[in-house]
């Protein structure tokens, strides 16, 4: 028996040593033959699906006296690329917060999305 025996009963994504996998099995498969630490993430403020989205160049970009949407909501921290992973942990009418990877696994990223500088948006399937 392993560590992810003891996790097969879980519906969802967990993270494995900083890498995102679809369920338990998948990951459970990826580790076969590891032999090391491992350390797993279950996120339980995942809400929803999992979802691939496009920004505009300007959520990118840190906070300039004109627009300072970065300063005041994601502590200046703004997106690594305009093109990431992840999920929704919260909405209001006009904003997303999201919890992002970059589709290598490189960049990581959490914070809120201006809805209107959403240029793409899908759900992923696995």
């Amino acid at each position: 028996m392993n560590v992810f025996d003891e996790l097969l009963g879980f519906n969802g994504p967990i993270i494995v040593n900083d890498k995102e996998y679809k369920d338990i099995e998948t990951a459970k498969l990826c580790f076969e033959k590891y032999v090391g630490s491992i350390l797993i993430k279950i996120n339980p403020e995942v809400r929803g699906g999992r979802f691939k989205v496009i920004t505009k160049h300007y959520m990118t970009q840190f906070a300039t006296p004109e627009f300072d949407f970065m300063s005041k909501f994601n502590n200046n921290i703004p997106m690594p690329r305009s093109e990431m992973v992840g999920y929704k942990l919260a909405e209001t009418p006009g904003m997303i917060r999201m919890s992002l990877t970059s589709e290598d696994g490189k960049c990581k990223w959490e914070g809120w999305i201006i809805k209107s500088a959403i240029i793409f948006e899908e759900e992923l399937k696995y």
